[in-house]
């Protein structure tokens, strides 16, 4: 390509360079949101994902699964019931629908960014290639975190 089209071929590498860019700055986010205690977001796996699986078990509330597999609320925590959003009470043994039936992926609601237990996101610390990163439609500050934390693992 690069010798039928320089045009083309410049596109094509700074398209990469971008793309390697926006990782190296999520993980940025991440690791500068921890420091200075800002807003924090739940973390996603993008569509980068590998699906080596070397996220899923560094994660101290199990909210990380593979693609395609059901999950519960009391996998990894200390939940017997849990009351959704409706108001509904459903058994935290019952089996939930997968996020995404090709790659592993974080249930947002039993994401901590590892408050409590770690300094930093273990997903995100693991991940060979940086596809852990911040999720913008779940932002919760420390104190939030923390309390999910409590109510996941049934502290006082």
């Amino acid at each position: 390509i690069c010798r039928n089209n320089f045009n083309i071929c410049i596109m094509h590498y700074i398209g990469r360079l971008l793309i390697e860019l926006f990782k190296d700055i999520s993980v940025l986010y991440i690791k500068f949101a921890n420091i200075f205690s800002i807003n924090k977001m739940a973390i996603i796996i993008t569509d980068e994902c590998i699906n080596c699986g070397a996220c899923e078990p560094e994660c101290p509330n199990t909210a990380i699964y593979e693609g395609g597999i059901e999950w519960t609320w009391s996998g990894g925590t200390k939940l017997v019931d849990v009351e959704m959003g409706d108001g509904t009470v459903i058994s935290g043994k019952a089996l939930q629908k997968p996020v995404s039936d090709e790659l592993y992926f974080i249930v947002p609601d039993k994401c901590t960014e590892c408050h409590g237990f770690h300094e930093e996101p273990q997903c995100a610390a693991v991940c060979p290639v940086d596809c852990c990163v911040p999720d913008p439609d779940h932002v919760e500050d420390d104190e939030t975190l923390f309390a999910k934390k409590a109510w996941l693992h049934a502290e006082e």
